[in-house]
């Protein structure tokens, strides 16, 4: 975990390998239905750079493609954004908004979170 949180890609790697089927059978218990790991794929199917999946919020409800732009996963009233593009800037929170990078995608969470949970999943 703490080689993630460093941003180290390949330990990322290793943490959704590891618990990706724990989350889609969560996922599915919490009503996101059978097919809660296809909407994943479908969008990852589509984009030209990996989308991330916060340890933190597990398997999303839905993913949007956005013209292969970018990608929108809702999880409930949680919005996370995704495109490839840096912005060279620190993570930084605007209002309920926070904003990142990992690696060359930059990431938006967007929803009715405390700043501390809102790095937590960041870090995720």
């Amino acid at each position: 975990m703490a080689r993630a949180i460093a941003g180290d890609q390949a330990a990322y790697g290793e943490l959704v390998a590891r618990y990706t089927a724990l989350a889609h059978r969560t996922a599915y218990l919490l009503g996101a239905g059978a097919n809660a790991g296809d909407v994943v794929q479908e969008a990852r199917r589509q984009m030209p750079f990996e989308i991330h999946l916060p340890v933190q919020l597990g398997t999303p409800d839905q993913a949007n493609v956005h013209e292969g732009r970018f990608v929108t996963l809702r999880y409930g009233d949680v919005r996370l954004d995704q495109f490839d593009g840096t912005v060279h800037e620190q993570p930084h929170g605007v209002g309920q908004t926070l904003i990142w990078q990992r690696g060359q995608v930059t990431l938006r969470l967007e929803g009715d979170l405390t700043e501390e949970r809102a790095l937590e999943i960041s870090a995720s």
